[in-house]
């Protein structure tokens, strides 16, 4: 258990690490598309502002110039882990400002660490050269070690470790897939590796999409997929034509593999068929992979960062101002930052950013239509450069947007929800219009939201004791600890359900579920004891959350976030 000269076992780069496991592959539960009624919500939970998307400068960030980094991981309270070639590990709490030594030589052993990813009871895992998984509970300042002694994880190599949003703990070493649902205490070994002893064997990278489901790759052994947690694989019908070696997956459940010498492929069924994308990539060696909340596509190879805006359709060179282009590792903060671990000569790679983040994160947005009128109600969970916002309409779904509204000032950089209201008062011509949103960045760029469409009726309410609709607030606080409210309101006595989902769309609490008359409630998710089953918190982790209302119809979903 010595120091190791020379890089890991792909002939082009260590094997690299997930950003912000549980949450590298989510899938969000499917609320259909543009809904043609009276009251209407943008599908999808998370809503982005597409963009004519423009990059920021790179800037290397903080003290760790001096290091080559083998992999980045953020945890959504912002804090920065990054393992790297020849010198352990590494924390920061203040956004890369300073740095302290958490995983290191003379208390651990540790030289190389080659990957590193979170589980939602906040422990951090750590793979490394020769001395295998290491694990943290308070946050990096304390490890023990998860490999050897009595545990059937070899004490040896860890290349890859991810950790699902159920908390299962995959690794892979040298040769194998291991597999722990009690946090990393004990251990089943779920897969073997087919090139045990070959130069390249052994598995680099893993992946989820899904409740249950789970991706594997490696080099020498090539992709599999399991869709029982793990029990049993499947090779693809049609795989990758070049070695699969770091994965990662889309809100859609889209898998993309880059690969060694091949560049990307996707497949849209689960890894059984296989395509390349690889239109205007000029570097087909990827060393990383990595989908922003956006559905953004991010590579790195060795001459720097390539972004795909459309599924891998098509791929733009980022490099401005990076002046070491070899990455090797990808994250994103919760301003969608993002952030790369870079190899040079010298060993002084470092930690570069992009400020080129999500510009807004739309939580909801609603055309309303009363008497004529439409009133659009949308809101913010952060906002990245945002000047302002337009109001455009259209009586078309797709073009023919005119704005209707001045600049509606918007709130810069910000991680704190907002709300912001626009009534229009189209013409009496048509029966419905299309509307949506125009971002202005500080730069001056501009950026798009989908479209919602109203239908207008022209008839007001007849009862002022009624509500005039029915709607679902965004929750507040947001985000919550140790609860919450969320208030809604129904027109008609029906049955109405208030429900919450994790990332993966497993539902986790039901908050009401029973007929009402029409009128406003409140109810409380609260954390403070309890299980999660109607309505407490208090066994879910740190993290996204959704809430969902249905009251006949109308369906309406809002993103939380509980912090603990």
């Amino acid at each position: 258990m010595g120091y190791k000269s020379g890089l890991p076992a792909s002939p082009h780069a260590p094997p690299r690490c997930l950003e912000d496991a549980p949450f590298t592959s989510r899938r969000e539960p499917h609320l259909g598309g543009i809904m043609n009624a009276k009251w209407l919500l943008l599908w999808g939970i998370v809503l982005t502002m597409s963009a004519n998307h423009s990059f920021a400068q790179w800037t290397q960030v903080g003290s760790l110039s001096a290091n080559n980094l083998n992999c980045v991981a953020i945890k959504s309270s912002g804090d920065i882990f990054v393992g790297t070639y020849d010198g352990g590990g590494y924390r920061s709490t203040d956004g890369g400002a300073g740095w302290a030594y958490v995983l290191d030589r003379n208390n651990y052993n540790v030289y190389e660490v080659y990957c590193l990813a979170f589980a939602p009871s906040g422990d951090v895992f750590a793979g490394t050269y020769m001395e295998g998984l290491l694990r943290s509970t308070d946050n990096g300042h304390a490890w023990g070690f998860v490999s050897g002694g009595s545990s059937v994880l070899p004490e040896e190599d860890v290349y890859a470790v991810a950790v699902s949003a159920s908390g299962t703990v995959f690794a892979a070493d040298y040769g194998d897939v291991y597999r722990s649902t009690d946090g990393g205490t004990t251990w089943t070994q779920v897969k073997h590796s087919s090139n045990e002893g070959g130069g390249n064997a052994g598995f680099t990278s893993i992946a989820f999409g899904g409740a249950d489901t789970v991706y594997i790759c490696g080099t020498s052994d090539y992709f599999y997929a399991s869709t029982d947690n793990g029990s049993t694989w499947h090779a693809p019908v049609s795989g990758p034509t070049k070695a699969p070696y770091v994965l990662a997956v889309n809100s859609k459940g889209t898998v993309f593999a880059g690969t060694i010498g091949g560049g990307v492929f996707k497949s849209t069924d689960g890894g059984s068929h296989w395509t390349a994308v690889n239109t205007n990539l000029t570097n087909s060696y990827i060393n990383a992979i990595a989908v922003n909340r956006a559905d953004f596509v991010y590579v790195g190879t060795s001459t720097g960062v390539f972004v795909s805006l459309d599924n891998g359709g098509n791929w733009t060179a980022d490099t401005s101002g990076l002046t070491h282009p070899d990455i090797r590792s990808i994250a994103f903060d919760t301003l969608g930052h993002v952030y790369v671990g870079a190899f040079a000569s010298g060993g002084n790679g470092g930690l570069w950013r992009s400020n080129a983040g999500l510009p807004i994160e739309l939580t909801s947005f609603t055309a309303q239509e009363t008497g004529g009128a439409v009133v659009l109600q949308w809101s913010t969970l952060s906002e990245v450069n945002n000047y302002g916002f337009m109001v455009e309409r259209s009586a078309e779904p797709t073009s023919d947007f005119l704005p209707v509204s001045g600049l509606i000032p918007g709130h810069g950089t910000t991680i704190v929800p907002h709300s912001y209201t626009f009534t229009d008062n189209p013409p009496p011509a048509a029966n419905a219009f299309f509307y949506r949103l125009e971002s202005i960045d500080l730069n001056s760029t501009l950026h798009y939201s989908d479209a919602v469409q109203a239908e207008i009726t022209g008839v007001a309410e007849s009862s002022t004791d009624l509500p005039a609709h029915v709607s679902l607030g965004q929750n507040y606080p947001n985000p919550f600890n140790p609860a919450t409210k969320i208030q809604f309101t129904i027109v008609n006595r029906q049955l109405t359900s208030v429900k919450v989902y994790d990332v993966l769309g497993r539902e986790v609490a039901t908050l009401v579920n029973e007929v009402k008359e029409p009128g406003t409630y409140t109810v409380e998710f609260s954390a403070k004891g309890g299980s999660a089953s109607g309505g407490n918190a208090s066994s879910l982790a740190s993290g996204v959350y959704f809430y969902r209302l249905s009251a006949g119809n109308y369906v309406a979903t809002h993103k939380m976030i509980l912090m603990r």
